[in-house]
């Protein structure tokens, strides 16, 4: 039979003791800095759309939105979802105007070829919804609700649609 000294098996719990909370704090410490790093890209994510935003609401060159897109386009998924929701509802939204200029349509086809998942997030755009207009009550570009046409050929009479 053994005898152990009491210090000594003192000693031996504290030890089990202290580590365990040493691996406890290690992973509290792991989490917390695993926490942090997300917060901050989150944080930088959301920073960024919003700086794009704004840069797309002060846009005087169509050209440089569409240059923009393969840009957007090709950052990793994960983190750009929000980015590339706001480039292809931009698009959405002015794409018919800016098309009527031809070097504008060039650029349009050049990237429409390129990045496909664009025009794909820009049809489905159009799929949800196809009609949009500004709102005289809210003041906001949503989507509208049609209730009447008129004939594209003629130009005349209302169609219920």
């Amino acid at each position: 039979m053994c005898f152990m000294p009491p210090v000594l098996a003192t000693s031996r719990r504290h030890q089990a003791s202290m580590s365990f909370w040493m691996t406890q704090k290690l992973l509290l410490e792991s989490w917390s800095a695993s926490f942090t790093r997300k917060t901050i890209a989150t944080n930088l994510l959301a920073l960024c759309v919003e700086k794009y935003q704004r840069r797309l609401q002060s846009l005087s060159d169509p050209i440089e939105f569409i240059e923009s897109i393969p840009e957007v386009y090709a950052l990793p998924l994960t983190s750009t979802k929000t980015l590339k929701e706001v480039a292809a509802r931009f698009a959405r939204i002015n794409i018919s105007n800016y098309l009527r200029e031809e070097t504008v349509q060039i650029a349009y086809n050049s990237v429409a070829q390129s990045v496909p998942e664009f025009v794909k997030d820009l049809l489905d755009l159009y799929i949800q919804a196809p009609l949009l207009g500004n709102c005289e009550n809210c003041g906001q570009h949503v989507e509208m609700l049609a209730l009447q046409g008129r004939c594209r050929r003629c130009r005349r009479g209302t169609t219920a649609i």
